[in-house]
């Protein structure tokens, strides 16, 4: 059918956030009407269940949803109509490697840690940042004040 068609060519999880401005809809109301009735699920005979194979179940979700390798996440998507050549692309791709610490891990998992060394170098890496986040909150508010003349 094309309904069934169009149906999967969707990918998973497109829409779990819509586009745009989020909507103030409350979600759709339950179609009971649709479901099996409790007749259908106490009958013992397969004239009326879904006789489809798991596999072929399987292989119609599997087609639908993205491979979830490692590139996955680091894949940028070129398109010169948008303003995405390539050298906006290498870009791109760097920041998306230094946003989601890329290097810092590699280097981490270079080599084994023993778990002492491990909790100290977590607890010294959260202190820094507090530190930093306290530090930066105090000179915001020097400042702040010296721009309002104290």
């Amino acid at each position: 059918s094309a309904s069934g068609a169009q149906q999967t060519n969707r990918l998973f999880g497109e829409n779990f956030s819509p586009v745009g401005r989020r909507s103030r809809r409350s979600p759709p109301a339950l179609n009971f009407n649709d479901m099996l009735g409790g007749d259908a699920l106490l009958d013992p005979r397969l004239d009326n269940k879904n006789t489809t194979p798991i596999a072929e179940q399987q292989k119609a979700t599997f087609d639908n949803y993205p491979r979830l390798t490692p590139q996955y996440g680091r894949t940028v998507h070129l398109d010169v109509s948008r303003g995405r050549d390539i050298v906006r692309g290498i870009g791109m791709l760097g920041s998306l490697m230094a946003r989601n610490k890329v290097k810092t891990d590699f280097a981490d998992q270079r080599f084994h840690e023993r778990g002492g060394l491990k909790r100290k170098r977590l607890n010294s890496q959260r202190w820094r940042a507090r530190f930093k986040a306290g530090f930066q909150s105090v000179t915001g508010r020097v400042v702040e004040l010296t721009r309002k003349g104290w």
